[in-house]
């Protein structure tokens, strides 16, 4: 089956500096049978408000792995950012570089 998310979310002081933020995001996942596989993907946006500091604007995605093997979950993905204006918040920048991402979640009572 697939399964399909959202998210918007405010922050009125984002990262202790006193911007505003809005966040939007999608996702959704479809689970490969009986494996205990699952393939996914998200996207987002982001809008930061410094008022007289600027606006800085950015979307996020991913493409990830998944395989459950009991209350462990396994993943492998792959994260970006793109799309905005500002050179800190590139892909290309030291502060939101692309990459691959393993972890493991374990479920708990």
């Amino acid at each position: 089956p697939v399964t399909v998310g959202g998210i918007l979310a405010y922050a009125d002081d984002y990262g202790n500096t006193g911007a505003e933020q809005i966040y939007a995001g999608v996702s959704a996942s479809y689970d490969i049978g009986d494996s205990g596989f699952s393939v996914g993907a998200s996207t987002g946006y982001t809008a930061i408000d410094a008022g007289s500091d600027g606006r800085a604007d950015y979307y996020d995605g991913s493409i990830t792995v998944s395989k459950s093997f009991g209350k462990a979950t396994a993943t492998l993905g792959y994260y970006d950012t793109f799309g905005s204006d500002a050179s800190e918040l590139r892909s290309a920048s030291d502060i939101y570089k692309p990459g691959l991402v393993f972890t493991i979640g374990i479920e708990v009572p």
